[in-house]
């Protein structure tokens, strides 16, 4: 299913609450700015809860925080913390706009705690990348829009696959290397395979996913 025929589904069916997961760069952002403008939703970035609830509060580490958080590891005080204010923040907005919530949770557990009790009812949206050029194009782009800044963000495996001089001089002289090619084209694949079974993990846990394939 496209990405366009999910929306009108949405537009004729006015679902009060959507949640929409996927990997890295498969367009779950870009989906939910598009329900903000075209059909009134309030957005909760999961994203922007993790840092409010989490980084800030306990001085948490950015890149462990959001493993600990939508991997559901340890500390579960973290996890705990996280669960409850996305509960407040989906409950705050709902009493003035349908709401859609945006982030990569990977855990189940977590997801149907969060969707539980008068928020258990919500629509599943996961976006699936299954084209390699096409979503490994996607990485490239945005990692080329924010190197040189730090604002790709980009999860802390994609950058095992970076060499350090290879990044430098990537941001003197803006020039995508083949050994920067190669790295990218390698995370890409290895992203596409957690995204296969991270989706299995999902449908084993949700009865009804719409999925988006990239």
């Amino acid at each position: 299913m496209s990405s366009d025929e999910i929306l009108e589904i949405i537009k004729n069916k006015k679902p009060k609450l959507i949640y929409i997961s996927g990997k890295t760069s498969t367009g779950k952002s870009t989906f939910s700015k598009n329900l903000r403008d075209q059909c009134g939703y309030s957005v909760v970035d999961l994203g922007e809860v993790v840092f409010k609830s989490v980084i800030e509060p306990f001085s948490a580490d950015p890149a462990e925080a959001f493993i600990t958080v939508y991997r559901d590891t340890e500390p579960k005080e973290y996890v705990n913390t996280f669960v409850r204010a996305t509960k407040d923040a989906i409950l705050s907005k709902l009493d003035f706009s349908p709401v859609v919530v945006e982030g990569a949770i990977a855990k189940s557990r977590i997801l149907k705690e969060i969707f539980s009790g008068e928020i258990g009812n919500f629509m599943f949206i996961y976006f699936h990348p299954i084209n390699h050029d096409k979503y490994a194009q996607r990485i490239k782009q945005r990692f080329m829009d924010g190197a040189e800044n730090n604002t790709t963000d980009l999860p802390k495996l994609f950058w095992f696959f970076i060499d350090q001089s290879d990044l430098e001089k990537f941001i003197k002289t803006k020039i995508l290397s083949k050994e920067l090619n190669e790295a990218i084209n390698r995370y890409a694949s290895i992203s596409m395979e957690e995204s296969k079974e991270r989706l299995k993990h999902f449908q084993k846990n949700f009865a009804e996913i719409n999925i988006i394939e990239i």
